[in-house]
């Protein structure tokens, strides 16, 4: 049986962006977008290192800046990229993005194209007004019901994306089950890893995460399919066997990111503006290719212990693997990030908690999920429609 080997490409079509969140980990916005020349040797790099490790499938990621600002680019990068990778490899479309210049048609045309939206979204209008506001400072409530109503109907199984701030941290509760009250039932949430927490948010925060655990059984009971990323990712780390880091993680690897200016970076979180780059986590250029003595000791670098973990009985278990948070927190890829530490140990006994009892329960939904290697969380939701 051949084996199937995934690459996936992040480009960075552009620095620019319709909104001016409080944490934006893509640094300041700039009218930098991603040249026709550019674009151009940023084809002929991916084409190459996809037939260079004889790749099978391709992950196009577009991200920003906010992308939808580079519509027409995308999608000549998509297009081109298939046009000459040909049947041989499957290409798969990912977009992030806040929605906000999401048509009809243009829709239409991503789905046509089979490009998969994901819909950056914090939670009620409120949330997003205070931590995510628009260059003009426009009503979310307005925007907002007609952007998820536009995905939605081309794709019921939309994703959406969850930035938890120290500041929206006491919401959590109202801003998932928010979410979720809208038709959005694949929920990925994540913390700002580069914010300043404090032991007194996190207590807030456990709080939030104990009404969610409540939900989240309720759900079961009620046989409604859906994901939140916060707990099914911790379930899943005990059901499932803890995966090596290089298995977790294929950054530096069979994962690149592409900034506007051709720059190759290890992974998304990685990409600034010119003046806010880090030239040690800069490994090459599509133009010239990867810098080998810079690309291997990033990967030494990803893969080598950590002594702060050592004898921590949730390493397996800990989000501390991923290169993006513990460099979002400590500005490295070998230190683990003390917030994730911290929030590990906090969120798992929880999650573990609720499990538990679902698993005495015998709760057919709950088993279905995390004990049946069969089991689609798509496939399944599919029933409901």
């Amino acid at each position: 049986m051949s084996t199937s080997i995934k690459y996936t490409a992040n480009f960075h079509v552009t620095h620019d962006c319709n909104m001016r969140c409080s944490y934006c980990y893509a640094g300041e916005k700039t009218k930098a977008s991603m040249t026709d020349a550019t674009t151009q040797e940023s084809i002929d790099f991916v084409v190459a290192e996809v037939q260079r490790k004889k790749a099978t499938k391709l992950v196009l990621a577009f991200l920003g800046g906010e992308p939808l600002m580079e519509t027409e680019k995308l999608f000549y990068i998509h297009d081109e990229c298939k046009r000459r990778l040909g049947e041989e490899v499957n290409i798969v479309g990912q977009l992030s993005t806040n929605g906000l210049l999401l048509t009809e048609s243009l829709m239409k045309n991503l789905t046509d194209r089979n490009i998969m939206v994901s819909l950056s979204l914090d939670g009620t209008p409120e949330t997003m007004q205070k931590q995510r506001p628009t260059i003009g400072n426009s009503d979310y409530s307005k925007i907002m019901d007609r952007t998820i109503q536009n995905v939605l109907k081309h794709n019921p199984f939309t994703n959406a994306f969850c930035v938890v701030t120290p500041a929206s941290s006491k919401n959590l509760y109202e801003n998932i089950t928010w979410i979720y009250d809208q038709g959005l039932h694949f929920i990925n949430c994540t913390l700002d890893y580069s914010a300043e927490w404090t032991y007194q948010d996190f207590e807030i925060l456990a709080s939030e995460y104990e009404k969610l655990s409540k939900w989240y059984e309720e759900k079961c009971n009620n046989v409604e399919h859906f994901y939140f990323s916060s707990f099914d990712e911790r379930i899943q780390t005990h059901t499932k066997k803890p995966a090596a880091c290089g298995n977790k993680c294929s950054i530096g690897n069979n994962q690149i990111s592409i900034a506007p200016n051709g720059d190759l970076y290890p992974c998304m979180q990685f990409v600034k503006p010119v003046h806010q780059a880090d030239p040690n986590v800069q490994l090459g250029t599509v133009k010239k290719g990867f810098v080998s003595a810079k690309l291997n000791q990033f990967r030494a670098d990803v893969i080598k212990e950590k002594p702060e973990c050592a004898g921590c009985k949730l390493k397996e278990r800990c989000s501390t693997w991923c290169s993006c948070i513990n460099y979002a927190s400590t500005k490295s890829v070998s230190k683990a990030s003390p917030v994730a530490c911290y929030h590990e140990k906090m969120l798992i006994p929880i999650v573990d908690k609720m499990s538990t009892k679902l698993w005495r329960e015998k709760n057919q939904l709950f088993i279905q999920k995390h004990y049946n290697p069969l089991y689609s969380f798509v496939a399944q939701a599919m029933t409901n429609f």
